[in-house]
């Protein structure tokens, strides 16, 4: 585990020591603070197929809302409070910090957990899995560079994004199996292709 751990703040050093010019950093910072609006227009764009092609499928909407917010509870609150493991900034001294002011623990990224499960969200949509999952791995690299994040805490919050979100996506199934869903997951379906 030692070993891991040294391979894990090697490379967290060798991101975050990378050469901090204002310009990188403000686009670092928009990567990772954008991963709120990648929700957001997740959430509006379902909620208008929602809407458009099948009014009372509200229920869908809400499964997915409760879904991913509960994930996010459990792994702000659950995960992060078991491992305890301390930010990068606050253990490593001269770690170059952009975005401070995290009181929480790291181990696993939020963030990564997030873009996580938004592209699992979308993985029988090959291009956009392969766009958000693009868009995912820049998130992680963002929140090393910024000093907030080791390595293993990004691929933490990938792996448990990425489990969580095929439980989502099989639960959702059973969900939009119900007979009032089955013309709007056609449709879903029809309008992404």
């Amino acid at each position: 585990m030692g070993l891991i751990l040294d391979f894990d703040r090697s490379f967290f050093l060798l991101v975050n020591q990378l050469p901090h010019w204002p310009l990188i950093d403000a686009i670092m910072l928009f990567i990772s603070k954008s991963v709120i609006v990648a929700w957001a227009v997740f959430f509006l764009y379902i909620f208008t197929l929602i809407f458009i092609h099948k009014k009372n499928a509200g229920r869908g909407f809400i499964f997915l809302i409760i879904a991913t917010l509960s994930g996010f509870v459990i792994n702000s609150y659950g995960f992060k409070d078991f491992f305890h493991r301390r930010r990068p900034f606050l253990a490593i001294p001269f770690a170059v910090v952009v975005q401070n002011g995290m009181t929480d623990y790291s181990f696993p990224s939020g963030h990564a957990f997030s873009v996580a499960l938004l592209a699992t969200l979308f993985i029988r949509k090959r291009n956009i899995f392969l766009v958000v999952g693009l868009y995912a791995l820049l998130v992680g690299f963002s929140r090393i560079y910024l000093g907030v994040h080791y390595p293993l805490d990004v691929i933490g919050g990938y792996l448990f994004g990425f489990i969580y979100g095929l439980s989502v996506n099989h639960f959702y199934e059973k969900f939009l199996s119900e007979e009032e869903f089955h013309i709007l997951k056609h449709r879903v379906e029809a309008t992404q292709n």
